[in-house]
């Protein structure tokens, strides 16, 4: 289905920009590696002509420094392997489509309040992510603050990587980029939680529909802690103090 409305909220896509002529991406050119890029362009959905012509092919997609908020066309980009959406202050956690295929995906500095929403969505419809980056955003201090003498940054790392085990890196950092001693807690508490899979409550407005588990055949989603539960369980950790840990300020 392809949305009459360039102005459109419905989240797929349209025959223009939201301040930009169709026109001015007439001479866009998919890159030799399957790149586009269409940061700053001030879009808030993606132009008919545009994705006509390259969705089926694209593998790499810049979109910060626009306008977004519904992500639902992101479902034409069946093969889409990085997605950028850094600064789109207004994204809405419930459109983001099935990706079976994305492997990189960040969102810093989109105002994000709700952040294990966001986890936990990208859980769901993302089971082959194995980079992720979220600084920045102002939920990470606000729901992971006063859990401990940790910073909220760590408890946050701690918990992105518990719902999401099959990441690699997250924020730039290695999975146990911080030493031994993290691998061996994790692994502590994977064990630990193998009794719980409650989901975080009271941190969003997401909702999760039969129309919005993922295709037939894809992996499962893994165990998860409640929130109360992922820090009692969770052993004393000395705080490790490292430069650059904290929100990305770009």
């Amino acid at each position: 289905m392809i949305s009459p409305n360039p102005y459109s909220l419905s989240g797929f896509i349209s025959n223009s920009s939201c301040a930009t002529s169709e026109d001015a991406f007439t001479d866009i050119v998919l890159e030799d590696d399957n790149r586009i890029s269409l940061a700053y362009e001030n879009l808030c959905t993606i132009p008919r002509r545009l994705a006509d012509k390259f969705a089926a092919q694209t593998k790499f997609l810049d979109l910060s420094h626009n306008n977004f908020q519904n992500l639902k066309f992101l479902s034409f980009f069946e093969d889409l392997h990085t997605l950028i959406l850094d600064r789109n202050g207004n994204l809405d956690v419930n459109t983001l489509p099935y990706l079976p295929n994305l492997k990189i995906l960040w969102i810093n500095n989109c105002d994000i309040c709700n952040i294990t929403d966001w986890i936990h969505r990208i859980e769901r419809r993302c089971p082959a992510l194995e980079q992720l980056s979220c600084m920045g955003n102002p939920g990470i201090q606000t729901v992971f603050k006063n859990h401990g003498p940790a910073s909220a940054d760590a408890y946050a790392r701690d918990y992105i990587l518990q719902v999401l085990p099959n990441l690699k890196y997250l924020d730039g950092v290695p999975r146990y980029g911080y030493g031994e001693q993290d691998h061996t807690m994790e692994n502590g508490r994977r064990t630990a939680a193998s009794s719980s899979c409650a989901s975080m409550a009271g941190h969003g407005q997401e909702s999760t529909s039969t129309s919005e588990k993922p295709h037939r055949g894809s992996k499962g989603a893994s165990p998860t802690l409640s929130f109360k539960e992922f820090f009692r369980v969770k052993p004393a950790k000395k705080l490790h103090t490292r430069n650059g840990n904290g929100s990305s300020t770009n």
